[in-house]
């Protein structure tokens, strides 16, 4: 089974130009807007619904021209707090399993 993560649709969010977005749970009256920027509003923005943390944390090494194993670690802890923040879900998803080809019949 694997994880994609996705933005909750309860979830305004302003951009306010390039590298940063002001994110809000707007059916919590407690939340507080958080300021996503630089890294956070790049991992935000490739939060899309397909993606998992490898293909995450691939992207954003591939936009800031380091290696996936030097930030994979800072990526999961993001994700955690996006999670526990309630901004974002872990959808689990069904993984096709490889079924036996059984032979044809001549």
């Amino acid at each position: 089974m694997d994880v994609v993560y996705r933005r909750i649709p309860q979830v305004a969010e302003v951009s306010l130009g390039p590298g940063r977005v002001v994110v809000l749970r707007l059916d919590d009256p407690a939340a507080r807007p958080r300021a996503l920027e630089e890294t956070g509003c790049v991992i935000w923005n490739a939060i899309d619904g397909r993606r998992g943390r490898a293909e995450l944390v691939s992207h954003i090494a591939e936009t800031f021209e380091v290696g996936a194993g030097e930030i994979a670690s800072d990526v999961a802890d993001f994700l955690r707090l996006l999670v526990s923040l309630r901004l974002i879900d872990e959808i689990r998803i069904e993984t096709p399993t490889a079924r036996p080809v059984e032979p044809s019949l001549r």
